[in-house]
């Protein structure tokens, strides 16, 4: 028989290459076949007896063969390879094995195998922590230690979002009452419900542990008060009353429940108060709070009508009867002032003067007898009269307001102790461990959270910065940067103009690579009519025009409102604009009238302040008394009056001298919000990002570096501004009465009043 060309040698070859085929000849079985499909074959062969071979013959051969050698392959005596464990496991595993030490005790070696556990928690490596965990509920499982164990691995395991896998052995450490960290577990079980959505076990949990006598019961106690003011209605506080147990609240509780109720809106607290039950022991709580808060507002009827509500004889019913009748014989304190009274800088002196009157009449329960001298603004006449003041016996002062006369009042104060609250933000005024505060709104703190809510929030990693060149532009700027560093962002390019200036340009054009012919084209392009923001750059001609381009994610613009509504659309015309590149600034940029006019321009930037339900709800209450807005250092005085006012109130209800309080961190809800004295003798306050809208700035989270709320309500005072009552004029100053309605005028805001303020 007659074979096409090539088929015969194809058959021939391929058929013996099956006869050589052998496990210990793969080679050449390679060989063979690669040899045979290098052939032409036809789809349907013939073999020598002439029988067709089916199409796909090939194929299941083929297949046939690859799995044979692989059956075979299988069966050799190769030794199995070793699986190698990934090294995060390995070192995990390594961390976990912790050898005995020689002489250990029973007790001794869960502790040192906590403390590592623990460390490693601190380094970040929380699976080799939880290995360390788990291994001493292995070995020491009846231990005291071993609850703790429990504990910090629920712990460990929220940490990382499981908190479905924590609860069980939560539940486990909470159920051993008896052995340390049962009611740390309760508490973080309540926590898991409330996140779960059920929020009356969430409070059953709470109250257990707030109940139980446990130094860290007050923490779960804020929660539950915090979860309640937000989720309370009639059907579940009729059942929160079967959780309580009888009786009053504590003086802790007390003073707890009533800084958390004091930043409930009114309208909110209003509804509480109206659902709860008989005896219940919120009922004075409430009263109280909204009681001083319609004195505030200039309601002194519904305020009585309030504290008259409060008649029971817990704490908080008893302060109220303090509000209705303060006692003559209590002991009052002298307070110093020290204002700039006269010569160039009299109308703040005076506008000071009318905030400390206004906490003075907040607080009507507080014995506080003012002595005013005037400063001047000099350092001389500032030491002067507080030689005078530590002659006459007065126990705290408040002023000055500038630097160099600040400086030397606090120098005086230190010598004899005697408690002083400065209003200057410079540094060098407060002696280390001296009776010296500084309350001032600090810009730097501004800058530095801006740089950290820009780095870590929003992941900007390249940032530049256009400022003012004066000492607050060089101050926000040099803070910011350090800051953006700290975080692992990069600063771009700085840029200052001169401050006055209105046109912009010089120093836009250094933020960005733009070609002045390209820039001109477009000038003319655009016409004294045309939009300011063309979309498209216009070519300056033949060849290639560089446009203005940026290479940085964010710029953070440390400037004031009139000066940013010139920028955004210059900048704009540069192409930096939003949302390409976001706009950050300070508390300056929080003007209405950045707002209403150039809005688009801005839309989507950001900016950092105090409080602003705080902000708003002072100066409507200063308004409805002086009939006049009040300014930023006006805030700072009247929230001076109420730290002091509050410790004061503090010392009454706890013992504690009202001086000791201040210096432990004394918080309140004031003007602008929380604020209260570090240890270092700094006022702090709470700050929150807003994100400028369409129809406005809108706050977002507060930033979670800075200060947490503090102990009690802002209150009324019975000094009536404008009668004299409780007013003495001391020193070398004369005080003279503003009438009411009468405004002396506006101070300008910390950062405006010159090298000698700032």
């Amino acid at each position: 028989m007659t074979y096409p060309p090539g088929c015969r040698w194809g058959w021939e070859r391929w058929s013996k290459c099956l006869d050589l085929f052998s496990i210990e000849n793969l080679s050449s079985m390679e060989t063979c076949m690669s040899t045979c499909h290098r052939n032409d074959l036809q789809p349907a062969m013939m073999v020598p007896s002439g029988v067709p071979i089916p199409r796909g013959f090939w194929l299941v051969m083929l297949v046939f063969i690859l799995a044979l050698i692989g059956g075979c392959v299988t069966t050799t005596d190769e030794k199995p390879k070793r699986s190698v464990a990934p090294k995060e496991s390995l070192e995990s595993k390594s961390e976990a094995s912790v050898p005995p030490q020689k002489g250990e005790g029973v007790a001794e070696a869960p502790m040192r195998m906590i403390a590592e556990a623990r460390s490693l928690v601190e380094k970040n490596r929380l699976d080799a922590a939880m290995l360390l965990y788990r291994r001493i509920l292995q070995e020491f499982g009846q231990t005291d230690q071993a609850n703790e164990a429990r504990f910090r691995l629920g712990e460990v395991l929220m940490l990382q979002g499981q908190t479905e896998q924590a609860l069980p052995f939560l539940i486990d450490a909470a159920s051993k009452s008896n052995q340390p960290y049962a009611w740390e577990s309760l508490s973080l079980v309540g926590d898991i419900q409330e996140q779960r959505g059920d929020v009356e076990g969430a409070w059953s949990s709470w109250i257990r542990v707030a109940y139980s006598g446990s130094t860290q019961a007050m923490t779960p106690w804020k929660k539950f008060l915090k979860s309640y003011m937000q989720n309370g209605n009639a059907e579940n506080t009729q059942r929160l009353f079967l959780m309580l147990p009888p009786g009053q609240l504590s003086s802790d509780q007390t003073g707890v429940a009533l800084t958390t109720a004091d930043q409930v809106e009114t309208e909110r607290l209003k509804q509480l108060h109206a659902i709860q039950p008989p005896q219940s022991p919120f009922t004075p709580l409430f009263a109280l709070i909204l009681g001083d808060r319609q004195y505030q507002e200039g309601g002194s009827q519904g305020a009585m009508d309030y504290w008259k509500s409060a008649n029971g004889s817990d704490l908080a019913s008893l302060e109220a009867q303090r509000r209705l009748a303060p006692a003559d014989n209590q002991p009052g304190l002298t307070m110093g002032l020290l204002l700039p009274l006269s010569g160039d800088y009299a109308t703040i002196g005076k506008n000071l003067l009318k905030a400390i009157k206004k906490g003075l009449r907040d607080y009507p329960d507080t014995k506080i007898i003012l002595r005013v001298a005037d400063s001047h603004g000099k350092a001389e006449e500032a030491r002067s009269a507080m030689e005078q003041f530590r002659l006459d016996g007065v126990g705290a002062v408040i002023g000055p307001v500038f630097q160099e006369e600040a400086k030397a009042a606090a120098e005086v104060a230190a010598r004899y102790n005697i408690p002083i609250v400065t209003l200057n933000p410079r540094d060098g005024i407060v002696p280390p461990g001296s009776s010296v505060f500084q309350n001032a709104f600090r810009p730097e703190t501004e800058g530095q959270l801006m740089a950290k809510f820009a780095v870590e929030e929003k992941k900007f990693r390249r940032i530049a910065v256009l400022a003012p060149d004066s000492e607050y532009g060089h101050l926000l700027t040099q803070t910011f940067s350090d800051a953006v560093r700290q975080s692992g962002g990069t600063i771009v390019r700085v840029t200052f103009f001169p401050t006055g200036t209105s046109d912009f340009s010089p120093w836009i054009k250094a933020l960005v690579n733009a070609d002045p012919k390209d820039i001109q084209a477009r000038t003319n392009a655009a016409g004294s009519d045309g939009p300011l923001d063309p979309v498209e750059a216009v070519s300056s001609g033949s060849g290639a025009s560089l446009r203005p381009w940026s290479d940085f994610d964010a710029l953070f613009l440390p400037a004031n409102a009139q000066e940013v509504r010139l920028i955004a659309p210059q900048a704009a015309f540069f192409k930096l604009r939003q949302p390409q590149v976001t706009f950050l600034g300070t508390s300056l940029w929080n003007k209405p009238e950045l707002f209403k006019e150039g809005a688009d321009f801005i839309k989507g930037a950001f900016f950092c302040d105090s409080d602003d339900v705080a902000r708003n709800r002072f100066s409507e209450s200063f308004y409805q008394v002086w009939k006049d807005t009040p300014s930023s250092l006006d805030m700072l005085a009247y929230d001076s009056v109420a730290l002091v006012a509050q410790s004061l109130r503090v010392e009454r209800m706890s013992g504690r001298p009202w001086y000791s309080v201040l210096k432990g961190g004394q918080r309140i809800y004031g003007a602008a919000g929380v604020v209260y004295f570090d240890e270092g003798g700094q006022s702090r306050r709470d700050l929150y990002v807003y994100k400028i809208e369409a129809d406005g700035p809108k706050k977002m989270e507060a930033m979670p570096f800075q200060g947490q709320i503090g102990q009690m309500s802002v209150p009324e005072n019975s000094f009536q501004p404008g009668d004299g009552r409780g007013l003495e004029v001391g020193g070398s100053g004369r005080e003279k009465e503003m009438p009411m309605g009468q405004s002396p005028g506006m101070s300008p805001p910390p950062g405006a009043l010159g090298p000698s303020f700032f």
